[in-house]
């Protein structure tokens, strides 16, 4: 069991107001238990309120896109066959990859998951600049 310190975000697309703010604050009450107590869980929402971000350690073994479908589903009350993903290595920042993952249900995308640091950038910090915010 490995853990790494890693940023996460979370962008609406197109969820309404009400599932949205579910969401954040879902995500944010299941968070990993950090092994360090200086490493708990930490989040700020972007000004206009369409984006959050989560730094923490999390257990990679636990991490994937597979569970995160069946967590999304059972929180919205949906089928996980309703909701699709596509995903993406995209670089916002010149040198530092970053995995999105764009889940969709009824055709349009509805949120965007976009996570960099962690055993993917050996020898490299995550930092809230990293972020844009």
């Amino acid at each position: 069991m490995a853990y790494r310190n890693f940023y996460l975000a979370i962008e609406n697309v197109a969820l309404p107001t009400a599932k949205r703010n579910l969401l954040y604050s879902e995500f944010a009450a299941v968070g990993p238990a950090a092994p360090q107590p200086q490493k708990t869980e930490a989040w700020k929402v972007r000004a206009d309120g369409n984006a959050v971000i989560y730094e923490m350690m999390y257990n990679e073994d636990n991490f994937c896109a597979d569970a995160a479908l069946a967590w999304l589903a059972a929180l919205f009350g949906i089928s996980v066959s309703q909701i699709s993903l596509t995903t993406a290595i995209v670089s916002y920042t010149t040198g530092i990859n970053s995995f999105v993952i764009t889940l969709s249900s009824g055709g349009a995308e509805r949120v965007k998951f976009i996570a960099w640091a962690g055993s993917r950038h050996p020898g490299r910090r995550a930092a809230w600049k990293v972020s844009g915010t």
